[in-house]
Formats: C-alpha cells, structure tokens, sequence
C-alpha cells in the first residue's frame, strides 16, 4: 500500500519514483520488525526492478516490472470465449498513477498487451459479450482531487480502449464507482457509484448514460450481478451490508435480500451460479465467511440467506466460481 515493492521505480512503470536513501531508509524500518519481509523486499527492488530498470528493453519493462512495482492487481475477468485474462493493475496510494489493463491469453499463459487507462483507482470490470469489456475506475485514496469516476468500454479483440464515459464526484464520493455488470445479450451495462447511492445504466450500442437507479440514502452500493437469464440485477450494499434486487426489463427495485453478516467496511461482493438459482455473498474486509442466498424465483425461500459457511482464514477481498 506504501509502494515499497517498487520504491525506486519510476511512476510511469507503476513504482512510487523514490530515491535510493528512501528505499533504505524504509527496508531498515520494514527489517526491525521481521528481516524476512524485507528480504523480500530488496530481492524485489534491486535483483529484480533495477536489473529491469538497467539492462530492460522497454516491451521487458512493460511486460515485466509494471505489474510486479505496482504492487497490485485489481478486478479480474476472462472473456466469455474463455481466450483471454483481463485483469486491473495500479498503485492505490500514488498520485496521478494511471490504471492499467492486462490481456493474457490463456492458452500460452503470455502477455500479450498492456494499455494505459486514466487515473484513477479500478475497482470494476466485466467481459462482457460482443468483443466489449468495461473498467470501471473510482475517486480514491490519494487521488481525490485529481482522480476519475470514469466506464473505460474496451475491445477485447483488438485489445484497445474504445472512449470512456465520465460520472460526477459531487459531495460525499470517495468511493467513487465500484462494480460493473453487463446483461447476458450485452446490450445494458451497469456500474454501481458506491458514494452516490446509485446504479447508473449505460446503453451498450451507444455507449450513453441513460438513468440512474436510486438506492435507498446511506446503503452504498458496490458488488453487481445480473443473473443468466437476464431478468434481475443483484447488488451488494457496503454500508447496509444487503442486497437490493432489480428488475432488468424495468430498471426498477422489486426487492431485498437480508443478511446476517452485517456491514461491511470495503464491499459487499457476489457471484451467481450459472443455472442462477444461488449467490454466494462475501462481505468484504470483515470476515472470512461467504452468505449463501436462495435466487431461484420458483422456490419457497426465494431472496433468502440460507446458509453461512465460515472458513480459517483472513479477511475476503473477492469471490469466484469455477
């Protein structure tokens, strides 16, 4: 979160731009607590960014040190073709930093290209159908005043960013957008703006903000999920620590969905089972637990948790199904 794994590495290569006197200056603090970090963190530093640094071509140092001295990834998402990794890389805590997205192909497990988003911290993304993916970056941390709440629309296929739509950071928004959700045919997009309140929906063809969705005052939405067969939206509410169920066709709110785990201090995620009969909720930052939920219209206990399932270990950051 310091930036130390990439202290001395310039920020266009997603490092902090520090001096050597503050890369020890810092790895001496990092040893008096435990040496072992620290080795890991000069190994980092001079046998791997500075080798890179020195002797790289520019392609090795984009393909190499970027993700490595940003010290971060961000959402993942696989293409619906499965032929492609899509995932968010950039340093939370350095001002002006830019965004990143990473295409893998997951066949040969190889870079094959990284582009430059705006700044700004991604908290969003979603492979959606139709060659499209869409990157949804917030107003956070450090960058507040020179951040973006902005939708980067992206072609998977030619691995370029087709233009981004900006929202407002009016009042109370350090959370900026969050999360990011496409309806099965592709043609609506949703991205929920966490300090707004809201789910803003945007036209896939046009590629327009068309409305808002005003959650209730105070719940703070983040994690979304629309079902498979593209009738209801999901979202998870940070601050509430719920659901809140929406229509597609109407765009309307037709219902909640109450959990035991309570608020949440980072984000409320979910994911859907493919038949869409079944969310698994994990509220991030608080517990290493996941909510089950009964999704499926037809049954008796239709909306509801039914389950809790607690696991040893620390607290959940994310949630995914094979």
């Amino acid at each position: 979160q310091l930036g130390f794994m990439g202290i001395e590495t310039p920020e266009e290569y997603g490092g902090v731009g520090m001096d050597t006197l503050a890369y020890a200056m810092a790895l001496i603090e990092i040893c008096k607590a435990d040496a072992s970090h620290g080795t890991v963190m000069s190994v980092n530093n001079s046998l791997y960014s500075h080798g890179l640094l020195t002797f790289g071509t520019e392609e090795q140092r984009q393909k190499f040190l970027v993700p490595i001295a940003s010290g971060h990834y961000g959402p993942m998402a696989v293409t619906p073709d499965g032929n492609k990794l899509l995932a968010t890389t950039r340093d939370p805590f350095a001002d002006h930093s830019k965004a990143r997205l990473v295409f893998v192909d997951t066949s040969s497990l190889e870079h094959s290209k990284t582009i430059l988003l705006g700044s700004g911290f991604p908290l969003g993304l979603a492979a959606g159908p139709n060659d499209r993916a869409y990157v949804a970056t917030s107003v956070r941390y450090s960058d507040y005043a020179s951040g973006h709440n902005r939708l980067y629309v992206i072609d998977t296929a030619a691995e370029q960013m087709v233009t981004h739509i900006q929202f407002s950071a009016d009042g109370d928004d350090a959370y900026g957008l969050s999360g990011v959700a496409t309806t099965p045919d592709g043609s609506k997009v949703y991205v929920s703006h966490c300090g707004a309140n809201l789910v803003h929906i945007i036209d896939a063809a046009s590629k327009h903000h068309i409305g808002s969705i005003d959650i209730e005052s105070g719940t703070q939405p983040t994690g979304l999920q629309v079902t498979p067969d593209g009738s209801r939206l999901y979202v998870g509410n940070r601050e509430t620590g719920d659901l809140t169920v929406i229509d597609v066709a109407t765009d309307a709110i037709v219902g909640a969905v109450d959990l035991s785990l309570g608020p949440s201090p980072v984000g409320v995620e979910l994911v859907l089972t493919s038949d869409g009969n079944r969310a698994y909720v994990a509220v991030e930052g608080s517990y290493s637990a996941v909510a089950v939920v009964d999704t499926d219209p037809a049954s008796a206990t239709y909306n509801q948790e039914l389950d809790v399932m607690y696991a040893d270990a620390g607290a959940l950051r994310a949630i995914a199904l094979s």
